[in-house]
């Protein structure tokens, strides 16, 4: 089948696409791309499956690599050079790493990550995965935390730094008081990304468009950079007063809008935290299993 690109926004210091497969075996497979060009940068994926008819289900996500890979619990890796990649499941789904012999002269490792089970129609399933490009000697701990099966948070060294959702809705709940329709949605502590925004309420700030247009919110400068045709009729007010594309969020509205943002992120980390002590019992030394075998790629 042939995807359909349903979204994109392009910016400087970060990219969101949606492409979507329709009809596919009583399902529509959507995949939210989130891209991080800022310092090493990061890739978050979102693949939203949607199931159209009531029955069983089995769903595979594959990813390959020409290289040797090792999966350890949710994180796939591959070494190549002075470099090391690295995939991280957002949840503990079930997955396995096997080598692909049936591909000629190449020989790809290939992850592939399972869910299996009842659906009705208009039930929703995800694969959310984060990919990461680092230095061997980069001590930088990365993860994605899954909170639902459209969003989920990227953590650098046990701090959220960026949340992504897919298909928000003005009931969503994100931001308090704010509300968005949108094909895909990234924030982070400098700034606010939308592709596929039909509708925005948030800070003053009220978007209306009679068709998916892009939208960037700098919260370091308060600049707003809208991407539309002009046959969308994007309709761009704050405070109900008509602004244009370069207007300038006033410095106070901009400095409690970054309080807010900030103070949200740093709430998924504290309701994480509570989650993982709840969820994972302490565990005796006597039962934690050690590997006595390494691989030595070299």
């Amino acid at each position: 089948p042939i995807a359909e690109q349903v979204a994109l926004a392009d910016f400087k210091a970060h990219s969101l696409t949606l492409t979507r497969v329709d009809d596919y075996h009583h399902t529509d497979w959507a995949r939210h791309l989130f891209w991080s060009k800022q310092g090493d940068g990061f890739f978050v994926m979102i693949d939203r499956v949607a199931f159209k008819a009531d029955g069983p289900y089995s769903l595979t996500c594959t990813w390959r690599t020409p290289g040797f890979a090792a999966l350890d619990g949710r994180h796939w890796q591959s070494e190549q050079g002075d470099h090391r990649f690295t995939l991280t499941s957002g949840s503990d789904v079930a997955a396995t790493c096997e080598v692909d012999t049936d591909q000629g002269a190449c020989s790809p490792y290939v992850l592939r990550q399972r869910r299996a089970g009842d659906h009705q129609a208009g039930d929703e399933g995800s694969f959310q995965n984060l990919l990461t490009v680092r230095s061997l000697d980069d001590r930088a701990d990365y993860d994605l935390q899954s909170l639902d099966e459209r969003s989920a948070l990227v953590v650098a060294n046990g701090e959220p730094i960026a949340w992504c959702a897919a298909e928000l809705h003005p009931d969503f709940t994100w931001i308090p008081h704010a509300h968005a329709r949108a094909a895909s949605v990234m924030i982070d502590r400098g700034s606010l990304v939308f592709a596929g925004l039909t509708q925005l309420n948030l800070s003053g700030l009220s978007l209306q468009s009679e068709k998916p247009v892009s939208l960037l919110i700098e919260l370091a400068t308060g600049a707003i950079n809208l991407q539309a045709d002009p046959a969308a009729q994007a309709s761009l007010t704050f405070n109900s007063e008509p602004i244009g594309r370069g207007h300038l969020i006033p410095s106070a509205i901009r400095d409690a809008l970054t309080d807010e943002v900030a103070a949200w992120l740093a709430s998924h980390s504290q309701s994480r935290a509570t989650k993982i002590e709840q969820e994972i019992p302490p565990q005796a030394e006597s039962d934690v299993w050690r590997s006595a075998w390494k691989y030595d790629s070299g």
